[in-house]
């Protein structure tokens, strides 16, 4: 979990670029451990954007406690729903909102962080060149 700060999960493409998959913020969940691994192995990369304070935990012993309490079962299923929600969310803005609108949708969600990170990572975020990035960003200065 995190407690304060930004940072994003990525993967590389074929081409060996940065594609960012997703932003976590001030008290989200990072991607749980079964979600992200195949044979024990993280398919995801983490970054931190910015100073970022974390809880961290062991996978393992975790699930021993939502298999031993009602209550931390409850809050890892929770978890879980959320990543599957916010995944499915991300999927749909991809095939029926444009660039203009997923840079809008991203300014809601995570406003500053535009301001605190390198531009090509948010551009990799919303599928776009950074070029494109750059002229919707002028776009939407100018009100357009």
């Amino acid at each position: 979990m995190i407690l304060n700060g930004f940072c994003r999960s990525f993967l590389l493409n074929p081409e060996g670029e940065e594609i960012t998959l997703s932003f976590f913020k001030q008290n989200s969940v990072l991607s749980p451990h079964i979600t992200r691994t195949k044979e024990q192995i993280s398919l995801l990369n983490y970054q931190a954007l910015t100073d970022v304070d974390l809880v961290e935990f062991s996978a393992a012993e975790f699930l021993n406690l939502m298999i031993e309490n009602l209550e931390i079962r409850n809050f890892g299923n929770t978890i879980l729903v959320n990543e599957l929600i916010r995944k499915t969310e991300k999927e749909i803005s991809f095939a029926s909102l444009t660039a203009k609108d997923r840079l809008i949708q991203f300014r809601s969600e995570y406003g500053i962080l535009e301001n605190l990170i390198a531009h090509p990572v948010i551009a990799s975020y919303l599928g776009i060149t950074n070029v494109s990035f750059s002229r919707l960003r002028g776009e939407l200065s100018k009100g357009e």
